[in-house]
């Protein structure tokens, strides 16, 4: 009822003109959008409605195909003004946003903190990773960027399409990171799965100072030398002269082979620094009077069960 007793009839709610909102900020447009165009003095654009295809593309009377994803609404009028100025004398343009798709990207695996993470502006792979808390210590070599293929292909050579669907690539975690392969950090799409998978480890363990496993990086490798420094040195009490390591005969298999290794010759430039490779175990045992069989024995069982005890 209003104020003089007359009641007045339901109003249509329009839809709501985020024009205003976009104009002053970096917030973008992508595909799945639903936009209302409008182009004074222009019947075939008088409040159409459209959608942003897969693509990126929006198809519009008179001009045909024009992309539009990843461009702010001022980029967006600024675009279809050029366009539209074959038709018409300073074209007045005004584009709304009916509908909006998610715009998030997750990133997942070996990150600080796991996370989907809204789109504004111009998110890249690095500052995702970056937004992500970084990577953890036991990061693999690659990242791996999936995208399903209707929103558009990865735009970098080797990019492959899964068939579920998905285009895949992997690419070298460390170049991203140190910037030395700018053209892989592009713009994430909403949808985009960033993923780091855990590095293959090299184990070091017996009389050492930090015992562990230790991730191999973009070498796939790393010196016996290398890896006792992340071990932290040996133990007053290593036995050092037979030490061993135990690599595994086939890759999944249980079944190793010993080598055995003299750490003192090595770090005295005697003897060649040997390479470690993934899932090798450097076993470095103590004075004890244990026999080499049990000593071995244990070292596959710190490892295999995830106790790192043996001294």
């Amino acid at each position: 009822m209003c104020a003089y007793g007359q009641s007045l009839a339901p109003q249509a709610i329009p839809p709501v003109d985020r024009t205003t909102q976009l104009d002053g900020t970096t917030e973008t447009v992508a595909s799945g959008d639903q936009l209302q165009v409008n182009v004074e003095d222009l019947d075939e654009v008088h409040n159409l409605n459209v959608r942003i295809a897969s693509d990126g593309n929006l198809d519009l009377p008179l001009v045909g195909l024009v992309p539009v994803d990843g461009l702010t609404i001022a980029g967006l009028r600024a675009r279809l003004t050029e366009r539209y100025s074959k038709y018409v004398r300073q074209p007045v343009i005004t584009v709304s946003v009916l509908t909006s798709q998610s715009r998030t990207v997750s990133v997942v695996g070996e990150v600080n903190s796991p996370s989907v993470q809204e789109i504004t502006g111009t998110l890249t792979v690095v500052s995702a990773i970056t937004k992500a808390g970084g990577i953890r210590p036991d990061a693999g070599p690659k990242v791996i960027l999936t995208r399903d293929a209707k929103a558009g292909i990865l735009p970098l050579p080797g990019a492959t399409v899964t068939p579920d669907g998905h285009s895949r690539i992997a690419l070298s975690l460390d170049d991203l990171l140190a910037a030395k392969a700018p053209e892989n950090n592009i713009s994430l799409r909403a949808g985009d799965v960033v993923s780091i998978p855990k590095g293959s480890l090299v184990y070091v363990i017996g009389n050492v100072h930090r015992a562990g496993g230790f991730p191999l990086r973009s070498s796939g490798s790393i010196s016996l030398v290398e890896a006792l420094a992340l071990a932290e040195g040996l133990s007053p009490n290593a036995r050092s002269q037979d030490a061993k390591i135990l690599r595994l005969v086939n890759p999944g298999g249980e079944k190793r082979q010993e080598i055995p290794v003299n750490i003192n010759q090595i770090l005295a430039g005697k003897q060649a620094d040997p390479m470690l490779f993934a899932d090798d175990i450097l076993f470095v045992p103590n004075s004890a009077a244990k026999s080499g069989a049990r000593r071995t024995a244990e070292a596959i069982l710190q490892v295999t069960t995830g106790i790192l005890i043996y001294r």
